[in-house]
């Protein structure tokens, strides 16, 4: 029964694809969250500009407002502003410590005090890529591809032993 065992081979090597794909799942998920803790970064920097150019605004109407240069609704509607982005601020600075929380329980880390800083930037480069080539690449080492095509095998090989067990049997005795 080599078919057997070379269906049971196969499974094997399937089940360490599984495996295989479950550590991929976790370092995807850790990725995507440095990557969100990086963008959430961006942004409150972003945030923080905003709020500065803000208050710039809502200081230079105070100033205008006391001289009669504005009128009581502008300088209204510029505190409003500089409130708002205050709010966005704050909601940008809970959303990168949720970020920092949630890559803290990818990465077990129960210390509440060890504060995690990317280092990256987000910086995209224009790459030309050959289409074809990296679809090749891609199906080479996909994990998935690869159990399927095994599965396959395994099919084939069953397939030929059950018909090969179709084949009458000649058992010859003599006496």
């Amino acid at each position: 029964d080599r078919g057997n065992f070379k269906i049971t081979r196969l499974d094997i090597e399937n089940t360490e694809y599984t495996s295989f794909e479950d550590i991929e799942d976790d370092l995807l998920a850790v990725q995507k969250a440095y990557w969100n803790l990086v963008q959430s970064r961006e942004i409150v920097k972003i945030e923080e500009g905003m709020v500065e150019q803000a208050k710039r605004l809502f200081d230079l109407h105070q100033e205008q407002l006391i001289d009669g240069l504005v009128e009581l609704p502008e300088a209204i509607a510029s505190e409003a502003n500089y409130r708002d982005r205050l709010n966005e601020l704050k909601h940008a600075r809970n959303t990168y410590m949720t970020r920092q929380n949630e890559l803290r329980l990818l990465w077990n880390v129960s210390d509440d005090d060890v504060e995690l800083q990317p280092i990256d930037q987000f910086i995209l480069h224009e790459k030309k890529e050959d289409l074809n080539k990296s679809l090749k690449t891609a199906f080479e080492f996909r994990s998935d591809y690869k159990e399927k095509r095994n599965e396959l095998k395994s099919k084939d090989i069953q397939l030929a032993i059950n018909k090969n067990n179709l084949w009458p049997e000649i058992n010859l005795t003599a006496s």
